[in-house]
């Protein structure tokens, strides 16, 4: 059975290429993908599924290649040509629409000779099979799996596992950076740097190989990419805005952006209108192998669930739980604003006072406030602290803003 590029494009084809690269087959055993979504057509790529299933199950890793060629003889594994989580979508659709019609039309002809009762709780039953064959998620855990429970522990407290930086250490102490699975906020009024809070960690990220993605969804892409080029490199922003820079700073700006990129690329990203729900920008950021993704801002993300203009606080509602289920991949940051009543407070202002919806407060699991006076801005002093976490104390920090002087922020004490 020969199998080459040069075949006609085919679900089941694409699925075989994809068992063949171990970091697909295991990104398809995690996300729960089972063999019942192929059809009986389909017989040798189900083999072949299953045996990569029962090789991780058994050996904790996907087979090689060579292995698979060696057991299945008849072919030849090539080069996938989609993306894995774009396939595995595929098939479940595929099979959601095949399934629920065979139901449906099944359910039609007893209408005139069931109970009404007989039929709906077959209509549940049957459409609860079909939806828990498509999840992608675990649903429920079994007193039995102690063990894997047990080992995520001992690895969440190893120091080897502490997340994705914050871009301060007083920060990353207190909260164990940024983790999968952690939907974090950071929420000011506007012009209190919550971009450059974003851009801060990114920053931190990358210079130690992390891959990150930048939704600029408010602030035009190049003066977001300006602000990234002077903190990475450690260039008065102040300076660059206004055009008082040397030869020699716009040298040394270049020779240190190369060597951080030479680490780790990271994305600034302005998706155009229309393209802006969670589910388009986590694609992107998973087409680009994002390790970590910052929005700015929350206001600017479009909803998949459409409501009267008049209930744009629903709308949010929609967004942070899908927010909250797309950070199971990698760390979410999002940037987002106080309302009206913030403005002049002495104090960080808590969640009452978090603009748009207080979804945010139910579904996030670390907020972050910005606080400055007028007068803590003209001396340049800046309040972070943690309004909201679901496993650690709320603490506050006090930083200087460096703008001036290097693109940077420094924290000087505990509030």
């Amino acid at each position: 059975m020969e199998h080459t590029q040069t075949r006609v494009l085919s679900l089941e084809n694409e699925l075989l290429d994809h068992l063949a690269v171990p970091q697909n087959a295991q990104r398809l055993y995690e996300q729960r993908f089972k063999p019942e979504l192929l059809t009986e057509e389909e017989a040798f790529a189900r083999s072949v599924l299953e045996f990569q299933f029962s090789h991780i199950r058994k050996y904790g890793a996907p087979a090689e290649k060579e292995i698979l060629e060696s057991r299945f003889a008849d072919i030849t594994f090539v080069r996938p040509s989609s993306e894995v989580d774009w396939l595995a979508d595929e098939f479940r659709t595929r099979y959601t629409r095949s399934e629920t019609e065979e139901v449906l039309t099944s359910l039609a002809r007893r209408i005139y000779k069931d109970s009404p009762q007989e039929i709906i709780d077959d209509a549940s039953a049957q459409l609860y099979r079909i939806r828990e064959t498509i999840r992608d998620k675990k649903t429920e855990m079994s007193s039995s799996e102690y063990a894997p429970v047990l080992q995520d522990y001992w690895d969440s407290v190893d120091d080897r596992s502490v997340g994705i930086t914050y871009g301060f250490k007083e920060v990353d102490s207190a909260l164990k950076g940024l983790k999968p699975g952690e939907l974090v906020y950071v929420i000011g009024r506007p012009k209190r740097y919550k971009s450059w809070m974003l851009m801060k960690s990114m920053v931190g990220a990358q210079k130690v190989g992390k891959r990150a993605v930048f939704f600029t969804l408010e602030m035009d892409m190049p003066e977001m990419f300006q602000r990234y080029a002077c903190m990475a490199s450690g260039i008065s922003w102040s300076a660059f805005k206004n055009r008082e820079l040397m030869p020699s700073d716009m040298d040394n700006m270049s020779q240190n952006l190369k060597k951080i990129n030479e680490i780790a690329e990271v994305k600034i990203i302005k998706p155009p209108r229309g393209e802006r729900t969670v589910h388009s920008l986590k694609m992107i950021a998973k087409e680009h192998g994002a390790d970590i993704v910052y929005i700015d801002q929350l206001k600017f993300i479009e909803s998949s669930v459409k409501v009267r203009a008049d209930m744009r606080f629903r709308e949010i509602e929609y967004i942070n739980e899908d927010l909250k289920d797309a950070c199971s991949e990698f760390p979410i940051y999002v940037a987002a604003q106080f309302n009206r009543e913030a403005a002049n407070l002495t104090e960080m202002a808590d969640l009452s006072k978090i603009g748009l919806s207080d979804s945010i407060g139910q579904t996030a699991d670390v907020i972050l406030g910005l606080h400055q006076t007028e007068d803590m801005r003209k001396s340049r002093v800046l309040q972070l602290g943690v309004i909201e976490a679901r496993s650690y104390e709320s603490k506050k920090w006090e930083m200087v803003v460096e703008l001036s002087q290097n693109s940077n922020f420094r924290v000087t004490g505990q509030a």
